[in-house]
């Protein structure tokens, strides 16, 4: 079952200290057993299709829908609805259901290779005979037997089973790609959906056409089935094989050696390596038989590990989401598995290499596996070591080699993921860097408009004066390459009119702030992590903040340190948060001399989140982590273009500039701003421009300020930060 996993000479001697012999010089050893490997590769194929076979869920599908009800929760009460729309999938003949809410479809891929696969029922595997998707349903049984993605549907010819039996192809032939549900292969595909998904919200946005809206949420849940995978103990680690290549040694060496490692995985459990370790024992499918409790890992309650980082990635993706179709965000989709600190916020857990030296030794990993024991071994060959054939990556030569010196039960090394993450892509590389290949399932692909979504939909009128986070909705919204009717200005995605020059050339000017404390924020129910941009996109003013901002103006520039009125405490982070909202008028006159000119934001200091808007509509959304130069804690200023002089002003003459700050963890930070004029100067930078007239203005209204005295803090600051670090 295994020889095609093992086969190989790396005739050159490698002791433990000194590494492992390189990939030059068992070359050679390549064409001598290529004869082996293509004689052996119709026998691997034909025992793994007639093969009994065992689940390769991470969870089962009730344990899948029971997570997509929970990732959805927050949300549902925020867009008053009590599921999010999805597109309905056509209901089965055999069970006579179909995909139908956000939770199912997170479900529904262990039942088909891709999101078209299933809504038009066709089949992956190359005899076209039926479709997996035709098992599904809410708790993955028929006739009360569970229904697994890769097993045979039994033999009874008067049960449904056999009904669908003609569909139990298609489900194995997912046997040759389901690395999709595993690993990196997973977040893979999760990226690639939740891209789709946010291009969708952001046409929904557009358009506000709901075909958009459900393709979004579709498209989000579909891939959150990989995101949540990847979470699970059986799936958390790299198996062999690639999306590069249709057959070969990889693809046929994954159906058994993945099956194998996930089997044992899920049923040992695993603990999981880096600052997750110590956090216990993650499981997988089926998690009630393990658990002292005898519930499930979706029905733990609050406070298991394992659930909270489930329920943590998910929802920072469907909250990017939502928060772009429902509020006009522009979040960026890394920010869900990327972190700044992995060491305490940890996006992409692996395997140890302590579980998986138990998973894999005596199979992958042993000494002389094919000696029976007791029998007698020559002197050259206890010299052979076919376990580090082909293998570079010291580390992962280091804790293979102890995995065998401790004879499968690791002693050093514990917390590390060499094994999970780089053993079989160290055996057979197919990039330079060992990673995953980054390509995907060719089924998975799809394109928006195969969901009815498309660039050329019509634009609908809003049915709300305001959006879900308190902007003003566009009338005419912008195309998405930002061009608008002829006579009309874009600001922040909308298409609005233009102003009529005016004959007096009047100075740019700018009021005092005003600023009210909002009330206390909480951010548990926002679904995303603390600092990320789609946790404040839920902070809502609404509009209904009642600021009176000073009636005296002063020329620009005007830099402003704003820290609010008193308010509570930040109760804790990432549940509790506290938000000021200031606001500040801008005259900007629409003459010829201010044409080419801009009202820009700088933002030199500020806490975790900040939304912009002008005259009510959304600018921008900025977090703290947008700022913070890599690798430091110093804060890079940044810069926001406001509006042109052409922008029609919301009254009198008077733009209104309006920032919603918010605090949500640790010693407040104060707000530091500029408003000022500038030119813009290449692609994406902008040069301020002095005041056209003396004097300046500092503070809450008050003209008389100094303005070299926050400058001047603001350099003690930074210079203050940097000495901290250099010591």
């Amino acid at each position: 079952m295994f020889l095609g996993n093992r086969v190989g000479t790396a005739v050159a001697e490698s002791s433990p200290a000194e590494g492992l012999p390189m990939k030059r010089m068992i070359a050679a050893s390549h064409k001598r057993y290529s004869s082996f490997l293509i004689n052996t590769s119709c026998w691997l194929l034909t025992a793994a299709l007639i093969a009994p076979t065992s689940s390769a869920w991470a969870w089962g599908t009730a344990e899948h829908i029971r997570l997509g009800q929970q990732i959805a929760k927050p949300f549902e009460p925020l867009l008053g609805v009590s599921t999010l729309p999805v597109i309905p999938a056509p209901k089965d003949d055999v069970t006579g259901l179909g995909p139908e809410t956000f939770a199912d479809y997170v479900a529904a891929p262990d039942f088909a290779r891709g999101l078209t696969n299933l809504l038009a029922q066709q089949p992956a595997n190359i005899l076209h005979i039926g479709h997996c998707g035709r098992f599904w349903n809410r708790e993955g049984v028929i006739d009360g037997v569970p229904i697994e993605d890769q097993a045979d549907v039994g033999e009874d010819p008067d049960s449904i089973k056999a009904q669908a039996r003609p569909g139990w192809l298609d489900c194995i032939s997912g046997w040759t790609a389901n690395n999709s549900h595993f690993g990196d292969f997973a977040r893979n595909h999760y990226m690639y959906y939740h891209q789709l998904a946010l291009h969708a919200a952001h046409l929904y946005r557009h358009n506000r056409q709901g075909v958009c809206r459900k393709a979004a949420n579709t498209l989000e849940a579909w891939g959150q089935h990989y995101l949540t995978d990847s979470v699970a103990s059986g799936h958390a680690w790299n198996p062999p094989g690639s999306y590069d290549i249709e057959w070969g040694y990889q693809t046929l060496t994954s159906i058994q050696v993945r099956m194998r490692i996930h089997d044992y995985l899920n049923e040992h459990g695993a603990r999981m390596a880096g600052a997750l370790y110590e956090l216990g024992t993650f499981w997988g499918d089926h998690s009630e038989e393990h658990t002292i409790d005898g519930r499930s890992i979706p029905e733990q309650p609050t406070g298991n590990p394992q659930k909270a980082l489930v329920l943590k990635l998910s929802r920072m993706g469907l909250g990017q989401v939502i928060a772009a179709a429902e509020c006009g965000a522009n979040p960026q989709p890394e920010d869900v598995l990327v972190t700044r600190d992995a060491s305490t916020d940890v996006r992409r857990p692996y395997v140890s290499d302590e579980t998986m030296c138990s998973a894999m030794y005596g199979w992958e990993i042993s000494w002389k596996w094919w000696v029976p024991e007791g029998e007698w071994v020559p002197d050259s060959m206890e010299k052979l070591d076919v376990d580090l054939w082909g293998l570079d990556i010291p580390e992962v030569v280091t804790a293979l080699q102890q995995c065998k010196w401790d004879e499968g039960r690791l002693s050093k090394g514990k917390n590390e993921a060499w094994l999970s993450r780089y053993y079989f892509n160290d055996k057979r590389p197919f990039i330079d860097d060992y990673s995953v290949s980054p390509t995907i399932d060719p089924h998975a692909r799809l394109a928006l408009h195969e969901l009815g979504c498309e660039e050329s939909l019509p634009v609908l009128p809003p049915q709300n004066q305001k959006d879900l986070c308190g902007n003003t909705l566009c009338e005419v919204p912008a195309k998405s390459s930002g061009q608008c009717p002829a006579g009309m200005v874009a600001l922040t995605g909308c298409c609005l009119p233009e102003q009529a020059e005016v004959d007096t050339n009047e100075a740019a000017l700018v009021s005092g702030w005003s600023s009210r404390r909002l009330p206390m924020v909480d951010l548990g129910s926002r679904g995303a992590a603390p600092g990320e941009s789609s946790e404040f996109l839920w902070l809502k003013d609404a509009g209904q903040v009642d600021v009176e901002p000073a009636v005296d103006f002063a020329p620009l520039p005007r830099t402003t340190q704003l820290e609010g009125p008193e308010g509570a405490a930040v109760a804790g982070c990432g549940e509790t948060g506290s938000a000021s909202v200031y606001e500040a008028r801008v005259k900007f006159p629409n003459h010829s001399d201010h044409q080419d000119k801009t009202v820009l934001l700088t933002i030199i200091d500020m806490d975790e989140g900040l939304q912009v808007q002008v005259n009510g509509h959304l600018v921008r959304y900025a977090k703290r982590a947008d700022g913070v130069l890599q690798g430091t804690a110093l804060f890079s200023p940044i810069k926001i273009p406001l509006m042109q002089s052409a922008l029609q002003p919301a009254e009198d003459g008077v733009h209104v500039v309006r920032l919603i700050h918010l605090n949500s963890c640790g010693r407040e930070r104060p707000l530091l701003v500029r408003l000022a004029l500038a030119e813009r100067v290449g692609k994406g930078d902008f040069v301020e421009i002095s005041p056209q007239s003396g004097g300046c203005a500092v503070g809450h209204g008050d003209p008389t300020s100094a303005l070299g005295f926050f400058w001047l803090w603001g350099v003690w600051v930074l210079i203050r930060r940097r000495r901290v670090l250099v010591k």
